[in-house]
Protein backbone atom coordinates (compact mmCIF):
# COMPACT_ATOMS: atom_id res chain seq x y z
CA UNK A 1 0.00 0.00 0.00
CA UNK A 2 2.85 2.28 0.57
CA UNK A 3 4.25 1.94 -2.46
CA UNK A 4 1.25 2.71 -4.31
CA UNK A 5 0.43 5.68 -2.18
CA UNK A 6 4.66 6.69 -3.25
CA UNK A 7 4.53 6.39 -7.14
CA UNK A 8 0.29 8.35 -7.21
CA UNK A 9 1.98 10.96 -5.22
CA UNK A 10 5.19 10.84 -6.64
CA UNK A 11 3.20 11.25 -10.19
CA UNK A 12 1.21 14.05 -8.43
CA UNK A 13 4.15 16.23 -7.05
CA UNK A 14 6.07 15.74 -10.21
CA UNK A 15 2.98 17.99 -12.60
CA UNK A 16 2.50 20.50 -9.44
CA UNK A 17 6.34 20.69 -7.50
CA UNK A 18 8.82 19.54 -9.71
CA UNK A 19 10.11 20.80 -12.58
CA UNK A 20 12.18 18.33 -13.40
CA UNK A 21 13.36 14.90 -11.96
CA UNK A 22 16.41 12.45 -13.10
CA UNK A 23 16.46 8.68 -13.35
CA UNK A 24 15.77 6.54 -10.27
CA UNK A 25 14.90 8.94 -7.89
CA UNK A 26 12.78 8.87 -4.94
CA UNK A 27 10.65 10.94 -2.78
CA UNK A 28 9.51 9.14 0.04
CA UNK A 29 5.42 9.65 -0.17
CA UNK A 30 5.08 11.53 2.97
CA UNK A 31 7.80 14.35 2.12
CA UNK A 32 6.42 17.97 2.42
CA UNK A 33 6.48 19.91 -0.68
CA UNK A 34 5.44 23.70 -0.33
CA UNK A 35 6.17 25.44 -3.93
CA UNK A 36 5.22 24.53 -7.30
CA UNK A 37 7.31 24.01 -10.11
CA UNK A 38 10.37 25.17 -8.09
CA UNK A 39 11.84 21.13 -7.34
CA UNK A 40 15.10 20.05 -9.99
CA UNK A 41 16.27 17.01 -8.55
CA UNK A 42 19.16 14.86 -10.22
CA UNK A 43 19.10 11.22 -10.90
CA UNK A 44 19.54 9.03 -8.13
CA UNK A 45 18.30 11.19 -5.61
CA UNK A 46 16.35 9.79 -2.57
CA UNK A 47 14.30 12.41 -0.24
CA UNK A 48 13.39 10.42 2.97
CA UNK A 49 10.21 10.86 4.70
CA UNK A 50 9.02 13.84 6.69
CA UNK A 51 11.58 16.13 4.83
CA UNK A 52 10.07 19.20 4.04
CA UNK A 53 11.24 21.56 0.58
CA UNK A 54 10.08 24.64 0.14
CA UNK A 55 11.29 27.46 -2.47
CA UNK A 56 13.22 27.24 -5.67
CA UNK A 57 15.94 24.05 -4.43
CA UNK A 58 18.22 22.21 -6.91
CA UNK A 59 19.63 18.98 -5.88
CA UNK A 60 22.39 17.62 -7.89
CA UNK A 61 22.78 13.45 -8.95
CA UNK A 62 23.36 10.80 -6.40
CA UNK A 63 22.32 13.37 -2.85
CA UNK A 64 20.24 12.18 -0.21
CA UNK A 65 18.46 14.27 2.06
CA UNK A 66 17.62 12.50 5.38
CA UNK A 67 14.13 12.27 7.11
CA UNK A 68 13.13 15.09 9.13
CA UNK A 69 15.50 18.45 7.17
CA UNK A 70 13.82 21.05 6.31
CA UNK A 71 15.28 23.40 3.25
CA UNK A 72 13.57 26.65 3.22
CA UNK A 73 14.47 28.80 -0.01
CA UNK A 74 13.64 32.39 -0.46
CA UNK A 75 11.60 33.49 -3.77
CA UNK A 76 14.98 35.27 -5.18
CA UNK A 77 17.81 32.83 -3.52
CA UNK A 78 17.86 29.49 -4.45
CA UNK A 79 19.28 26.39 -2.65
CA UNK A 80 21.92 24.54 -4.62
CA UNK A 81 22.79 20.84 -3.36
CA UNK A 82 25.86 19.67 -5.55
CA UNK A 83 26.48 15.60 -6.65
CA UNK A 84 27.15 12.60 -3.99
CA UNK A 85 26.41 14.93 -0.84
CA UNK A 86 24.46 13.75 2.40
CA UNK A 87 22.39 15.75 4.44
CA UNK A 88 21.91 13.87 7.21
CA UNK A 89 18.56 13.71 9.52
CA UNK A 90 16.95 17.27 11.58
CA UNK A 91 19.14 19.47 9.89
CA UNK A 92 17.72 22.65 8.91
CA UNK A 93 18.38 25.03 5.71
CA UNK A 94 17.16 28.67 5.38
CA UNK A 95 18.22 30.56 2.41
CA UNK A 96 17.37 34.05 2.30
CA UNK A 97 20.57 35.06 0.93
CA UNK A 98 21.10 31.87 -0.71
CA UNK A 99 23.20 28.33 0.16
CA UNK A 100 25.56 27.06 -2.73
CA UNK A 101 26.60 23.20 -1.48
CA UNK A 102 29.17 21.61 -3.77
CA UNK A 103 30.19 18.17 -4.60
CA UNK A 104 30.46 15.49 -1.91
CA UNK A 105 29.65 17.09 1.22
CA UNK A 106 28.10 16.05 4.22
CA UNK A 107 26.48 17.45 6.43
CA UNK A 108 25.45 15.61 9.87
CA UNK A 109 22.51 15.28 11.94
CA UNK A 110 21.00 18.32 13.28
CA UNK A 111 23.46 20.99 11.30
CA UNK A 112 21.62 24.46 10.55
CA UNK A 113 22.66 27.00 7.91
CA UNK A 114 21.45 30.17 8.95
CA UNK A 115 21.92 32.45 5.35
CA UNK A 116 20.02 35.70 6.98
CA UNK A 117 20.08 37.97 10.09
CA UNK A 118 17.81 40.30 11.47
CA UNK A 119 17.71 43.88 11.77
CA UNK A 120 17.84 45.08 15.54
CA UNK A 121 19.09 48.73 15.13
CA UNK A 122 16.32 50.51 15.67
CA UNK A 123 15.58 50.15 20.19
CA UNK A 124 11.42 51.92 19.22
CA UNK A 125 10.33 49.12 17.91
CA UNK A 126 10.42 45.65 18.52
CA UNK A 127 12.86 43.81 16.34
CA UNK A 128 10.40 41.66 15.06
CA UNK A 129 9.17 44.44 13.24
CA UNK A 130 12.22 45.46 11.71
CA UNK A 131 12.63 42.95 9.05
CA UNK A 132 15.41 41.09 7.74
CA UNK A 133 18.55 40.91 5.25
CA UNK A 134 21.39 39.11 4.29
CA UNK A 135 25.01 38.95 4.10
CA UNK A 136 25.29 37.35 1.37
CA UNK A 137 24.48 33.96 1.82
CA UNK A 138 26.31 30.74 2.56
CA UNK A 139 28.44 28.96 0.36
CA UNK A 140 30.10 25.18 0.80
CA UNK A 141 32.93 24.21 -0.86
CA UNK A 142 33.50 20.32 -2.32
CA UNK A 143 34.70 17.65 -0.07
CA UNK A 144 33.52 19.59 3.30
CA UNK A 145 32.18 17.44 6.32
CA UNK A 146 30.22 19.45 8.97
CA UNK A 147 29.95 17.67 12.59
CA UNK A 148 27.10 17.06 14.41
CA UNK A 149 24.75 20.03 15.65
CA UNK A 150 27.20 22.63 13.68
CA UNK A 151 26.13 25.95 12.93
CA UNK A 152 26.81 28.43 9.95
CA UNK A 153 25.83 31.81 9.64
CA UNK A 154 25.23 34.33 6.95
CA UNK A 155 27.96 35.44 4.86
CA UNK A 156 30.20 32.49 5.42
CA UNK A 157 32.01 31.12 2.66
CA UNK A 158 33.70 27.38 3.59
CA UNK A 159 36.40 26.44 1.29
CA UNK A 160 36.89 23.01 -0.28
CA UNK A 161 38.28 20.17 2.02
CA UNK A 162 37.51 21.80 5.34
CA UNK A 163 36.10 20.39 8.35
CA UNK A 164 33.67 22.12 10.88
CA UNK A 165 33.77 20.11 14.53
CA UNK A 166 30.64 19.04 16.27
CA UNK A 167 28.59 21.60 17.87
CA UNK A 168 30.58 24.86 16.20
CA UNK A 169 29.10 28.21 15.37
CA UNK A 170 31.06 29.68 11.95
CA UNK A 171 30.95 33.56 11.91
CA UNK A 172 33.63 33.55 9.50
CA UNK A 173 35.03 32.53 6.32
CA UNK A 174 36.79 28.66 6.71
CA UNK A 175 39.98 28.25 4.96
CA UNK A 176 40.59 25.12 2.37
CA UNK A 177 41.39 22.02 4.37
CA UNK A 178 41.48 24.00 7.62
CA UNK A 179 39.95 21.98 10.86
CA UNK A 180 37.96 24.37 12.84
CA UNK A 181 35.76 23.91 16.13
CA UNK A 182 34.03 26.25 19.05
CA UNK A 183 32.36 28.91 19.47
CA UNK A 184 33.10 30.86 17.76
CA UNK A 185 34.38 28.83 14.90
CA UNK A 186 38.37 28.84 14.86
CA UNK A 187 41.50 27.06 13.32
CA UNK A 188 42.20 23.57 15.23
CA UNK A 189 44.74 21.94 12.90
CA UNK A 190 44.93 21.62 8.71
CA UNK A 191 43.99 18.45 6.96
CA UNK A 192 47.97 17.22 6.05
CA UNK A 193 49.41 19.39 7.53
CA UNK A 194 52.20 17.06 10.23
CA UNK A 195 51.68 17.72 14.11
CA UNK A 196 54.92 19.03 14.47
CA UNK A 197 53.84 22.35 11.85
CA UNK A 198 50.98 22.77 13.56
CA UNK A 199 52.61 23.12 17.24
CA UNK A 200 54.84 25.89 15.56
CA UNK A 201 52.03 27.48 13.97
CA UNK A 202 50.41 27.87 17.52
CA UNK A 203 53.70 28.98 19.30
Amino acid sequence: MATLLNWLSLRTWKNKYIVKRGKKTIVHYTVMLRKRKSLILGSNVKIKHHAMLKGRIIVGDNTDISAYVVIKANKKSAVTIGNNCLIREFSYLDSIGGIKIGNNVRLSHHVSLIASTHHFERTDIPFSEQGMYTKGGITIGDDVLIGAGAKVLDGVTIDNGAIIGTSAVVTHNVKTHSIVGGIPAREINVRGRPKTNLLKAQA
